[in-house]
């Protein structure tokens, strides 16, 4: 009905599919004590196997972690002619197959939400569902993707029951309460809802569609995940600062890739690495196709290893294509396949990589893109992946984990060639966190690279303000952040740019009145010779606070020199072009010095020699 109210009140057709009766069983756990899914899995199959002990079962579970548990469990039940199989996105095509051709036996069939709308298990006739799946969350907060266990809604839970009533009718055991199933939402959060809206606010600039705040979304979005998604676009240097679109942006809006993918090819093409670029963001855009199942692992670890890069995990996507390469070259179809098969790789997903290749190259040498013909080096390349990715840095802890913008911290995910020779600065494609914070497809930077791809991100702090008498100029000490992460730490700057002010204050305090600098003029000499002359004066009388103070004789300079001197060597450049009488101006007197209630007769009182 909201759909329909929101086209105009648009009729709704309703075109309901044959389904046979599906009975709800609610199974929740105790209320006392730790609730334990796969004790309650377990106890389900075995109600269910009491009963018929031939027909399949559709497990529900929400991820990798959980199927292997319940794996375990229901393989140590030995249930008799029944085979445990698993499914879900990452499973290599073999594995999947099983699911999808069943044999004499029963099976039980341990799925993520894949099994709820993308893939249809045949011969279904139990579903056991345990209220949960892992759900991709993006935190405009912190710019982690959360991959987190939530309750499903409602609707999911209906869509899960109508997977055991396609050919007969059904049981689905839901292991938690009616009571919980009716406090849950009626339909899960759009994806709008749950993702970054970089990408979507850079095709509405491109489309000229309006403010994304006020556009009429079915679901609108929050004002923090508006917010955030400018926020991207400000740092990819989509948008400046009044949120206008740039010829940077409007190239992205051109690639149908994310944003940083298409950022990094951008960044590429001006740093003669296009070529390696383009291998990488079809790569970072598709599933992976290196596969690592379960019982096998060792195996593709093994196999593998020849495509590692210790020192960028971007590396073993180029390593792994020039093998494929060279092999597609070499081999027939059916010949690739099998190399594939060896080598624990997805066949399906190497040509989907190929081809997204293929077709982004079309479209970029048919804008006017050139593609390098020779390697790019180490430093170009990931320079470039560091334009899209800046704001994913870290710099390693003294716990061997690493501290980024915005207060994060994470840990190369396991698989990455850096998860053990990681360098004391990283950058990472994608920081996801599960039971803890990880860093994906990772490299080691050079923290120089930084300033220059995010100086219109970079707060700048600057203290301890001094003098240098060597260099006769005033200087301080710089601290770059890129959100609160320090980048430059103590770099030493000139005051003058950033502070003229202070920085003609101490000029005038150190250089003028204290005369502490190396530089040499008749008119500096001068100053020095009258200082002196008012100090032995002062001695004489052996009273203090004679003369007047600092503050005193830098305005008394301040208001014969031009605003704009502030060191030495501007001061010297002047004194050359001035005139005789602003020279004059600048002649102290012994009495320019004294306070007023010095007198001459004082000093008379303490000749300089006696006569006798």
């Amino acid at each position: 009905a909201r759909f329909a109210a929101h086209f105009d009140d648009a009729p709704v057709v309703e075109v309901e599919g044959r389904t046979w009766p599906v009975e709800v069983r609610w199974r929740p756990p105790p209320e006392r004590g730790e609730s334990n899914t796969v004790e309650q899995i377990v106890a389900a199959v075995d109600e269910i196997s009491a009963e018929d002990p031939r027909g399949d079962v559709l497990v529900f579970l929400p991820g990798e972690r959980e199927i292997r548990d319940a794996h375990l469990a229901l393989d140590r039940r030995k249930y008799r002619e029944t085979e445990v199989l698993a499914l879900y996105a990452r499973l290599s095509a073999n594995e999947q197959d099983r699911v999808f051709r069943p044999g004499p036996k029963r099976r039980i069939v341990l799925a993520t939400n894949v099994a709820e709308t993308s893939l249809t298990v045949p011969r279904v006739k139990f579903v056991i569902d345990s209220g949960l799946a892992r759900v991709n969350r993006y935190s405009p907060r912190t710019r982690v993707q959360r991959l987190q266990v939530e309750p499903i809604s409602q609707a999911a839970a209906a869509q899960r029951a109508g997977r055991c009533g396609r050919t007969s009718a059904g049981i689905c055991v839901r292991l938690y309460s009616d009571l919980d199933a009716q406090r849950r939402p009626e339909f899960t959060d759009p994806e709008l809802l749950r993702s970054s809206l970089a990408g979507v606010i850079l095709a509405m600039l491109d489309l000229r569609l309006g403010d994304p705040a006020s556009f009429p979304f079915i679901d609108p979005p929050s004002r923090r995940l508006v917010h955030e998604g400018w926020e991207v676009l400000f740092e990819l240097g989509a948008v400046d600062g009044q949120r206008r679109l740039t010829e940077v942006g409007r190239q992205m809006a051109r690639l149908p890739i994310d944003v940083r993918l298409a950022r990094l090819l951008i960044a590429a093409q001006d740093r003669a690495s296009l070529s390696e670029a383009l291998i990488i963001a079809s790569a970072l855009s598709i599933q992976d196709p290196r596969e690592r199942p379960a019982d096998r692992q060792g195996e593709a670890d093994q196999k593998q290893a020849v495509w590692k890069d210790e020192r960028s995990d971007f590396l073993a996507w180029i390593n792994l294509w020039q093998d494929f390469e060279a092999a597609a070259s070499e081999l027939t179809v059916s010949g690739l396949r099998g190399w594939c098969a060896d080598r624990l790789l997805s066949y399906p997903r190497m040509r989907e990589w190929r081809e997204l290749h293929r077709q982004l190259k079309l479209q970029l040498q048919g804008d006017g893109w050139s593609l390098n013909a020779e390697p790019a080096s180490f430093e170009l390349l990931h320079q470039a992946i560091l334009t899209a990715f800046v704001s994913q840095v870290g710099e390693r802890t003294d716990k061997q984990d690493y501290r980024g913008p915005r207060g994060r911290r994470f840990r190369p995910f396991p698989a990455s060639a850096l998860a053990r020779s990681g360098g004391r600065w990283v950058m990472a494609a994608q920081l996801l966190e599960t039971r803890q914070l990880y860093g994906l497809q990772m490299a080691r930077i050079d923290p120089r690279w930084i300033e220059p791809l995010a100086g219109h991100l970079l707060e700048r702090q600057h203290y301890e303000a001094h003098w240098d008498a060597d260099q006769a100029q005033a200087w301080c000490y710089e601290d770059l952040l890129l959100y609160g992460l320090p980048i430059v730490r103590r770099r030493r700057v000139r005051l003058a740019p950033l502070d003229p002010a202070q920085a003609r204050e101490l000029f005038l305090r150190h250089g003028l009145v204290r005369g502490e600098w190396r530089i040499r003029h008749p008119v500096l000499a001068q100053h020095r010779q009258v200082f002196n002359e008012a100090q032995a004066k002062e001695e004489k009388l052996r009273r203090r606070g004679l003369l007047r103070d600092e503050l005193e004789m830098a305005q008394w300079f301040d208001a014969r020199l031009p605003a704009e001197l502030n060191d030495g060597r501007s001061l010297l450049a002047w004194l050359r072009r001035a005139d005789e009488s602003q020279r004059q101006a600048l002649r102290l007197q012994v009495t320019d010095l004294l306070i007023p209630e010095a007198n001459d007769s004082e000093w008379e009182r303490f000749p300089d020699r006696w006569q006798v």
